[in-house]
């Protein structure tokens, strides 16, 4: 084969895999705390979330972080960047989304203090099924109205479940700060965390999400007797005030609570973070 040819043919191979990973390169370079970081396209949103600015904040106070429901890593790898100290378990139903999770942080360099599990959080041991995307680009869910387009699709996969009690165990690692984004399951992973929450010494940064199968006056209810049974506070961020009643969340389709101890007193300058705020 002639080298005109074969260069031809090698262009022809690159692009096809550039049109198979949806673009010129499956990789972006953004803008996070400061720095230049390399990761896949699509981890950094272009605008803030609602609790970017919020999970930083109360990042810079804690020592052991444990992110539920990771997706892609991007509040891992704020955590990693902001203090590469930090001890991160990072923890996603979805195998791809939490293997473009590792690869984001390896990626810049930050393979130190990290652990992976694959899994879905709850308060049982066994299996269920979980709706999720091919790429781990859209969110997973155990409800299928909450990953439409995996449910459009007909794309879902069994996934084994574990406690969050259960991998403390195992891994030894303590945390001061619990992110859980779980597309509903919110109460689910709670009450996996009872020994946890017996130490009192843990911050709950939770993504509340209202699922038709459960509403979120529903959802709301059982997670304020899991803080009324630990001894724990429920705090709505958006108003920065406690959580006393359902009815307070009820009209919202998803809302950010901050759990912890109730004789802890609210984190002072949380209050001044609106949501949205850039970080």
């Amino acid at each position: 084969m002639s080298t005109g040819r074969s260069s031809l043919l090698n262009m022809r191979r690159m692009r096809r895999r550039r049109s198979l990973l949806g673009g010129s390169s499956p990789y972006e370079d953004v803008q996070l705390l400061g720095e230049t970081v390399r990761v896949r396209t699509g981890t950094i949103h272009a605008q803030p979330d609602y609790d970017d600015a919020w999970a930083l904040f109360l990042l810079r106070q804690a020592i052991v972080f444990v992110d539920i429901g990771c997706n892609r890593g991007r509040f891992g790898l704020m955590s990693v960047i902001d203090a590469p100290e930090r001890r991160l378990l990072s923890i996603d139903a979805s195998r791809e989304a939490l293997a473009i999770a590792a690869e984001n942080l390896v990626l810049n360099g930050r393979a130190d203090q990290l652990r992976f599990v694959w899994g879905f959080v709850s308060d049982t041991q066994g299996e269920i099924q979980f709706w999720t995307t091919a790429g781990g680009g859209a969110a997973g869910s155990r409800y299928s109205s909450h990953a439409r387009t995996a449910a459009r699709t007909g794309q879902h996969v069994r996934v084994p479940t574990v406690s969050l009690d259960s991998i403390i165990e195992d891994t030894g690692w303590i945390p001061d700060l619990v992110k859980i984004d779980v597309e509903g399951a919110e109460t689910e992973v709670l009450r996996g965390a009872s020994q946890l929450a017996g130490q009192q010494t843990a911050r709950m940064l939770v993504e509340l999400h209202s699922p038709q199968e459960l509403p979120m006056h529903k959802n709301a209810e059982m997670l304020l007797e899991w803080t009324r049974a630990h001894t724990y506070t429920a705090y709505y961020l958006k108003d920065h005030v406690e959580l006393a009643d359902p009815a307070q969340i009820a009209h919202r389709g998803r809302c950010h609570l901050l759990l912890q101890p109730s004789e802890w007193p609210y984190p002072e300058g949380l209050n001044k973070i609106a949501q949205g705020s850039p970080i």
